[in-house]
């Protein structure tokens, strides 16, 4: 409040301008795409992703955007000054309902409306759920859930409905809200009960029911809509090239565009003119509308008679103009979205530039020249200077660190309705403070960047050495850089070696005589302004004699027949000669033999090592021959020897495998050596009797002989299941298991000799279901 106290006082001087024209200006970006600048002004802040975006606003004049790529929700408050309010930079999510946004995770977001409380919804998860942020900054999720369907939830709760993709939602002055589902191609409102209703478009997209019921007319791609005094809702057609309106009666009618696709027809009736891609309608507080034309790049002007004209935009892609009539201005105007607020501004975002610009009815101040950060020493003056053109008044402001505040002249500060701030006396309490000045103008008031003061205190000189080698070869030239800081402009060096002064006056001193556990340093004497004292004395730097290793190509070592191994001696010496003349840091072996590499270090060194390489043979013909198996039968393969690793063609890692159909088996083993080989066998088939008989008696006298009833199969049996019957009708057996057969026995009591009747279904591999029964006689 005290801000607006101060520009109502400057207002009160200030003169007005006599033109009035569509003026453009940027309001936030720097022009370069990123992500930065939260807690300064908007217009120092870097902006991005934001292809789905249009700034929305509260009843106080904030204006809220979404970087759709970035994840997050930035605000844009009344002083200019951007923060961050929802989601993490550089992660994507779906979490935090019940906290703060500004902790919860966001995916895509896009399409912000503000209720007439301040409560901030916008689509979330690519445009599918529909979130919440309450003005203590509490998230919660209000409707949501991909569907495939339209109009799922009509004439329930708003948290029951479901969206294929929002392209944007509105709210009225009744509070009711508008969702554009351009997956659905359809409008939907919420009341202020929170009850959802379909009340334009059938789901389908297309272009179809002028004069008739919304409910029944196709649309296609419908974007930002916009509500009028009188209630009727302006919708944007985007792919049909057509404003079209909904009256109270919910009829439905084109009043922009022909349907074809082009940007003709300014200066007359809007329905006779032809249109790009409408992406949004905002409607000013005289009952004009405006629509961004995606295509035409430009926005574009509909008057209460219905007379369209060209209101912002050359008609050419770019980011020029800022500062001048928005009709000479080049546009790129994201997706044909375009906002109002509350002064009937229009603002826009252009994502390929990262900027959000706005265009009002003025001329505009601009800055060229800055406020220069100022460095004095304590209890000195500071002087901070703008220069700017189209101001009517300057309004200083300071961050002491808890944000910025107004500046009057109270005997410290000057200058507060100037363009320069003058600061007498300033202390080290002050330094870092920032100092920036709020442009004053008619239309729009332009923040400078932020000027830092460095207020120093008597600084200490240091100065710190570095060597280029350490340690260095007998007879090396060892070269040592002293680095200062508070120097001066001329300072005078003394180098020591062993604490004897050598060297010359140089931040350079150069030695080739180092002996092992020399000692150097340096004192300077600066002639610096506001130093406490005026020598300091630099670390000290042992030096050392360097001393490489003789080369080492390690032990005596085999390899597989047919493979190669990598002899590498060690790296850093300055040549290499191998027992063939190879002048590499390796040598690439592939046979038996002694390997020998002579070496040269970098103090010129000679040392020589040797390594002989036996040669190990392949495992191979491991596998049994080739062979022949009955259909539908089984064969185990395995290798004729122990190896320690095996992997089959099936993917198996044991020893051996069943196989139950014809084809090419290989192994691949590894033995002791650690060498790999590979063999393989070829399975054919040949056919073979596959069937099942049952025997007509068995005699379960203990004897070993015929003790049990079961068939005999002849075949892969793949599904069995045996019932064995008394007399009497009851199940004295059964079994899936065709190795298990009966003992004579039910309820552990040995049965009667007699007759028996058994029901039996299988299969066996290669063949179909059956089904047979049978009885047979249990003797004794």
């Amino acid at each position: 409040m005290r801000f607006i106290k101060y520009l109502a006082l400057l207002f009160l001087f200030a003169k007005c301008f006599a033109l009035k024209a569509q003026v453009i200006t940027t309001v936030a970006g720097t022009g370069v795409i990123g992500y930065s600048g939260d807690g300064g002004p908007a217009i120092n802040a870097q902006l991005g992703d934001m292809y789905y975006c249009y700034p929305a606003f509260d009843n106080a004049g904030n204006m809220y955007i979404a970087q759709s790529g970035s994840n997050t929700i930035r605000k844009i408050d009344i002083n200019g000054v951007i923060t961050t309010i929802a989601g993490t930079i550089g992660l994507s999510g779906y979490s935090g309902d019940g906290g703060l946004a500004i902790n919860a995770l966001l995916y895509h977001p896009n399409s912000i409306a503000i209720d007439n409380v301040n409560n901030i919804y916008f689509a979330d998860a690519n445009g599918s759920f529909i979130r919440k942020i309450d003005p203590a900054g509490i998230i919660t999720t209000v409707s949501g859930q991909i569907t495939p369907n339209c109009g799922v939830g009509d004439g329930g709760p708003l948290a029951l409905a479901r969206f294929r993709a929002i392209s944007a939602m509105t709210f009225d002055q009744f509070n009711n809200l508008y969702i554009a589902d351009y997956g659905c191609n359809t409008i939907r409102k919420v009341n202020p009960t929170g009850i959802i209703t379909t009340i334009a478009g059938t789901g389908t997209s297309g272009y179809s029911g002028d004069g008739g019921p919304a409910t029944s007319a196709q649309l296609d791609y419908p974007c930002n809509v916009a509500i009028d005094n009188f209630g009727n809702i302006l919708i944007p057609d985007a792919r049909n090239h057509r404003i079209r309106k909904v009256d109270n009666a919910g009829i439905i009618t084109t009043i922009a565009g022909t349907g074809t696709l082009g940007y003709t027809g300014d200066g007359g009736l809007a329905t006779l003119a032809q249109l790009a891609f409408p992406g949004s309608v905002v409607i000013d507080n005289l009952g004009n509308y405006y629509f961004g034309d995606y295509y035409g790049i430009v926005i574009r002007k509909v008057d209460q008679a219905g007379i369209i004209s060209t209101y912002a935009g050359n008609g050419t892609v770019g980011y020029t103009g800022d500062g001048g009539p928005a009709i000479l201005a080049s546009l790129n105007i994201t997706q044909g979205k375009i906002s109002i607020d509350n002064n009937n501004f229009i603002y826009f975002a252009d994502d390929i530039d990262g900027v959000i610009r706005k265009i009002n009815d003025c001329i505009t101040a601009s800055i060229s020249q800055q406020p220069a950060n100022a460095t004095i020493c304590n209890s000195g003056n500071a002087s901070f200077s703008v220069l700017a053109s189209n101001a009517v008044g300057y309004l200083w402001q300071i961050d002491t660190g808890t944000g910025w505040t107004g500046l009057s002249n109270n005997g410290i500060y000057s200058g507060t309705n100037t363009s320069v701030l003058n600061i007498t006396g300033a202390n080290t309490s002050m330094n870092g403070y920032r100092y920036r000045c709020v442009v004053i103008n008619n239309c729009a008031n332009i923040f400078t960047m932020p000027a830092i003061l460095n207020v120093t205190i008597p600084s200490v000189p240091t100065v710190t050495i570095s060597s280029n080698s350490n340690p260095v070869c007998p007879n090396e030239l060892a070269i040592f850089k002293a680095t200062i800081t508070n120097g001066g402009l001329a300072p005078i060096y003394q180098w020591e070696k062993n604490n004897t002064p050598v060297g010359i006056n140089s931040s350079i001193y150069t030695d080739n005589s180092i002996s092992n556990g020399d000692i150097i340093n340096c004192t300077i004497l600066s002639n610096a302004t506001c130093i406490s004292t005026p020598t300091a004395t630099s670390n000290t730097i042992t030096m050392a004699l360097k001393q490489y290793p003789p080369v080492n190509l390690g032990p005596d070592t085999s390899i597989c027949s047919g493979n190669s191994i990598v002899i590498k001696a060690q790296p850093g010496y300055i040549s290499y000669l191998w027992q063939d003349g190879s002048i590499n840091s390796s040598y690439t072996a592939n046979t038996s033999g002694i390997y020998k590499v002579i070496v040269t270090d970098q103090c010129g060194v000679i040392s020589t090592d040797s390594i002989i390489i036996k040669l190990n043979q392949m495992p191979a013909h491991f596998l049994n021959s080739d062979t022949i198996i009955c259909v539908n039968s089984e064969l185990t393969l395995f290798a004729n020897k122990l190896f320690l690793q095996y992997l089959w063609n099936t993917n198996s890692i044991s020893p051996s495998i069943l196989i139950k159909n014809p084809g090419l088996y290989w192994l691949q083993v590894t033995d002791t050596n650690n060498c790999t080989g590979r063999d393989s066998i070829l399975i054919r088939t040949k056919q073979c009797v596959s069937t099942i008989y049952f025997p007509n008696a068995f005699t379960p006298n203990g004897d070993g002989i015929n003790d049990t009833y079961k068939p005999k199969v002849y075949g892969n049996i793949l599904k069995y299941n045996i019932r064995i019957l008394n007399r009497y009708g009851e199940v004295v057996f059964e079994s899936t298991n065709i190795l298990k057969g009966w003992d004579g026995k039910f309820k552990n009591k040995q049965q009667p000799s007699g007759c028996y009747v058994w029901f039996c279904s299988y299969n066996i591999n290669g063949l179909i279901d059956e089904t047979e029964t049978g009885s047979f006689l249990l003797l004794k």
